[in-house]
């Protein structure tokens, strides 16, 4: 009784720290939208249509609109403008780069920053994500907390002490928020990657 009252406590706990950050990803998208959805209503009172349909209208102009800025960034004019966004502007406000890596990984966007990594500190070694590579062939390091992984250290670190394994960022990510459980399969992943390189 009590290994399945632990059992049911352990899942319990780690199906809310998966699910919390998804939600609160997803209240941030959806505030967002209703911003965006605010911004195009007078557009949408002056069109002739029935009052109860606005609503509906504006989200189709804000779909409509994040579609074709996405398109744009994506034609080799645009480009530059996507980037100046990204990094001149967006970047600087906290926590964009963490909210737009963890959807892009999660969506198999393998560009996005956040790489997974073990990293060796003197005898030990720890799970991070590596958010830059340096000229010089350093990294910086983002080491989460467990088992609030939103928030943590970041490092810099020479490239002999980074060691990336070929996990999805959803995966270390989850088994951070669960206090490191799952953290043995990714290191038997890296290696595995090892023996393969030989």
């Amino acid at each position: 009784m009590k290994v399945l009252w632990k059992f049911f406590v352990n899942t319990l706990v780690g199906g809310l720290l998966v699910l919390l950050p998804a939600y609160l990803a997803i209240l941030l998208i959806a505030k967002g939208v209703k911003g965006l959805i605010e911004v195009v209503k007078p557009l949408v009172n002056l069109m002739p249509i029935e009052a109860e349909h606005h609503a509906i209208v504006a989200l189709l102009i804000v779909i409509a609109a994040c579609f074709l800025v996405g398109l744009a960034v994506q034609t080799w004019p645009g480009r530059p403008l996507g980037r100046w966004l990204d990094k001149g502007l967006l970047d600087r406000i906290p926590g964009y780069t963490f909210l737009r890596s963890l959807l892009g990984r999660s969506f198999g966007d393998e560009s996005a920053e956040f790489r997974v990594a073990f990293i060796e500190f003197d005898d030990n070694t720890a799970m991070g994500f590596v958010v830059e590579e340096h000229a010089d062939g350093q990294f910086t390091v983002f080491m989460p907390s467990s088992p609030t992984p939103f928030s943590g250290t970041v490092l810099l670190m020479p490239a002999a002490r980074v060691h990336f394994v070929d996990v999805p960022f959803r995966q270390a990510f989850t088994s951070q928020a669960k206090w490191g459980t799952g953290v043995r399969n990714i290191a038997q992943m890296l290696e595995q990657q090892r023996a393969a390189r030989g």
